[in-house]
């Protein structure tokens, strides 16, 4: 997991991340493609001090990936900023705390004191969905700001998951998040994963599908989203593709919650609605 220096510019001029803030990284990000000039404006944009000239010149010589030699931690270019930096992650690492976001709460003291929390490639690749983003809902405080860069696209083998806009919707729908931002970004191309790609019809032909391609286009989607009311965390239920109605028993559990129960005929609706607007010249966000 990482982050690049142009979503550190991104977290800044959004205002998202500011000076004194308490910043909790879900697995700890090392840092890509920074350089001096832009290590010492950061440092300064971010509440720090003049940086030593030597200091920012190896902050940016360990950004850049180097055979047998460790990257540079998000936090260590922090360390001279007025940023409080803290990592929830299974591997050791700068200012990192051993946390299994698999099963772990977040401790008591540590509940709703963060500002902003980064998911930047990290809960693709924890099996408890719920637990990580419950994590994430309790750290931050009232007011604060979560930023996710998740993979959607492509991205074959990364990871155990994939993200959909319409999960970002639905979870800010159940806890009450207000939207920030959301956006893809192409990243790159992939190989196929080690398995047969077969025709939808015809799936007992083996190989019947090899003129498919040798790579997949990825892309990555971006979801900020701000905490504004102090509640428990929320799931959503996703029945978008159901023929029947929710049974009552489930209701009945989720009846605190905002069901998110879209059924195929809303879709159909809504997808009409967005046709008929993009012939007018209308948008919808």
């Amino acid at each position: 997991m990482g982050i690049s220096t142009a979503y550190l510019w991104y977290l800044h001029k959004r205002g998202i991340l500011k000076p004194g803030h308490r910043l909790l990284d879900i697995g700890s990000s090392f840092l890509h493609d920074l350089t001096v000039d832009q290590a010492l404006d950061l440092v300064i944009a971010f509440g720090g001090g003049d940086l030593p000239q030597h200091v920012a010149e190896d902050l940016a010589e360990r950004s850049h990936l180097k055979p047998g030699r460790d990257m540079l931690y998000l936090s260590e270019l922090l360390d001279h900023t007025s940023v409080q930096y803290l990592s929830y992650d299974v591997c050791p690492g700068h200012k990192t705390q051993v946390f299994d976001l698999n099963r772990e709460d977040v401790a008591d003291d540590e509940m709703g004191t963060f500002d902003v929390v980064l998911n930047f490639g990290t809960s693709e690749h924890i099996i408890n969905q719920v637990n990580v983003f419950k994590v994430m809902h309790d750290a931050l405080k009232v007011g604060g700001v979560v930023v996710n860069q998740s993979p959607s696209i492509g991205s074959v083998n990364h990871g155990y998951f994939c993200y959909h806009p319409r999960f970002y919707d639905d979870l800010q729908l159940a806890n009450g998040y207000e939207k920030v931002d959301q956006f893809y970004v192409r990243t790159s191309q992939c190989m196929p994963a080690d398995i047969e790609f077969r025709i939808e019809n015809r799936p007992l032909e083996k190989s019947s599908a090899n003129d498919l391609g040798t790579v997949i286009p990825c892309f990555n989607l971006n979801a900020a989203y701000r905490k504004v009311r102090q509640a428990p965390f929320r799931i959503s239920l996703e029945l978008s593709t159901a023929h029947s109605g929710l049974a009552a028993e489930i209701r009945a559990v989720h009846v605190e919650d905002p069901v998110v129960h879209q059924t195929r005929a809303v879709d159909l609706l809504a997808s009409l609605i967005k046709r008929g607007a993009a012939r007018l010249g209308i948008s919808f966000r």
